[in-house]
């Protein structure tokens, strides 16, 4: 009987590394991956804003553009 215990004591570590280990490994990688999604919209999302943000920044650096919206605002409406 004495002989098992080594068995025995295997199997309890295995079960405790299945159920309190790998279980709750598994649940967060899979919560992970849906963070990693939602994180990798929200950075495309500010990507894309700051392309824009740069292309206005360039253009409002431009002195042609600047008097053509000086222009623009002073023109009558018709």
């Amino acid at each position: 009987m004495l002989g098992w215990f080594p068995v025995a004591a295997a199997l309890g570590v295995f079960f405790q590394v299945t159920y309190l280990g790998l279980r709750p490994a598994l649940a967060e990688e899979q919560r992970l991956i849906a963070a990693q999604d939602e994180l990798e919209a929200r950075h495309a999302r500010a990507a894309l804003l700051g392309e824009e943000l740069d292309r206005l920044l360039r253009a409002q650096a431009d002195p042609i553009y600047r008097e053509r919206e000086r222009r623009l605002l002073l023109a009558p409406a018709d």
